[in-house]
């Protein structure tokens, strides 16, 4: 099959279809996915036999109407799945690849590499539950931003092991276009993309979204952007790991604490189990959050039982709403033009724990106390939460001058 020329793909998002020209070809092709009954990849790619991109344009629409027709399982095929068809038989046969009769020592390290594939696999599989491999843009996004972060803040993966997480997911999609169950490879991270650096969000960029979200809710009357605005202000107000750490809380794990010796000062504590640096911690909220917050995020539930979560309450599958939240943040945050930084690096929700580590840290709080905050290492904290700011800089070289900076004082005295 004739190598698509990757320069000439232009994507009709409204119709979830994309023309193309094949490599020193002149003609315009679409590829749309009919079902597997149909053809035995399930993509019949149709010759729209012009070289004008915008007649190529409206000739896909008009193949895709008809073959709805001629193909009545279209529709429902549509919505691909990407573990039965990509990820499984991957897997399937990395296992058979490796698999040895009467093994010896010398093979055992080979014979598990498949169950090390498939363990990486397993972590971040939640991500692909409703996701259509063949949009190329969608799955770049979500392994660029929500696969990516997931790794390095929540299972805080080294750089070079997420290295070997997209490593796998590539060879995933590389078997895939071999066996034409995807007509176009979508782009995985690279080492040098998993080492940028990514920055924290303002906090006027962060009030613009909660007014963005509070703007959607009223007009199209739908409390879910009001969840999602909550859970970014719990984002914010105690340095969360974005993601199931929020929306895991249920109304049991939250009390309201009160000092002993002002009783005006409260906040609230937020028990959160199985993290991925221990296996219970405690988050505080700031003051702020306790004062003119917590009493709207009760009432979106007046009188919860215990057990009720805290966000989202009748969602029962917390891993897919993950996706969902942090699809309707993506959305806002772009349409706002606040999702992406100066050098084009893409600020999805987790840079919302970056922007608490930093406003603690211009506070005056010590890397070593914003870990302990935060729940992580200060190598992380160093790292990966704060900005390449020149503060940040100053204290990395106090760290790394330690001595002479105690002379120099003896000095100065």
């Amino acid at each position: 099959m004739p190598k698509i020329d990757k320069k000439t793909v232009v994507t009709l998002k409204n119709h979830n279809l994309k023309v193309y020209k094949h490599i020193s070809g002149k003609n315009y092709y679409t590829s749309i996915y009919v079902g597997k009954r149909h053809t035995l990849s399930g993509i019949k790619e149709v010759s729209l036999r012009v070289s004008d991109i915008n007649q190529a344009k409206q000739l896909a629409i008009q193949t895709k109407s008809k073959l709805k027709e001629k193909y009545p399982s279209t529709e429902y095929s549509l919505k691909p799945n990407f573990d039965k068809d990509i990820a499984q038989p991957f897997l399937n046969h990395r296992t058979r690849k490796y698999k040895v009769k009467n093994i010896d020592d010398r093979y055992k390290s080979i014979d598990s590499q498949a169950m090390r594939d498939k363990s990486k696999y397993e972590r971040v599989k939640h991500f692909f539950y409703d996701i259509d491999y063949n949009d190329s843009e969608k799955v770049e996004e979500v392994l660029s931003n929500d696969v990516l972060y997931f790794l390095k803040d929540d299972l805080n993966v080294h750089t070079s092991t997420c290295n070997k997480y997209f490593s796998v997911i590539r060879q995933m999609f590389k078997r895939a276009k071999d066996k034409n169950t995807v007509s176009i490879l979508p782009e995985v991270p690279t080492l040098e993309y998993i080492r940028r650096k990514r920055h924290a969000y303002t906090l006027k960029e962060q009030n613009l979204i909660n007014k963005e979200l509070f703007d959607e809710a009223r007009i199209k009357e739908d409390s879910k952007f009001l969840f999602v605005k909550d859970y970014l202000n719990l984002a914010r107000c105690a340095g969360f790991r974005p993601g199931l750490e929020i929306l895991n809380l249920k109304h049991k794990h939250c009390t309201e604490l009160t000092d002993i010796h002002n009783p005006n000062l409260k906040t609230i504590r937020f028990d959160v189990y199985f993290t991925k640096t221990v296996t219970n911690y405690s988050y505080t909220s700031n003051f702020y959050f306790y004062d003119q917050i917590w009493a709207e995020i009760k009432s979106r539930n007046p009188n919860p039982k215990p057990d009720d979560y805290l966000l989202f309450p009748n969602e029962k599958d917390r891993k897919s709403l993950v996706n969902k939240v942090h699809k309707i943040f993506t959305r806002i945050a772009m349409k706002l033009n606040v999702f992406y930084d100066k050098d084009n690096s893409s600020k999805p929700v987790y840079s919302y724990r970056h922007t608490y580590a930093t406003e603690l840290y211009k506070k005056g709080e010590s890397i070593q106390s914003i870990a302990s905050i935060m729940n992580t290492s200060e190598r992380m904290i160093r790292e990966t939460y704060l900005d390449n700011t020149d503060e940040v800089l100053m204290e990395i070289a106090k760290l790394m001058n330690k001595s002479y900076m105690k002379n120099k004082i003896k000095v100065v005295k």
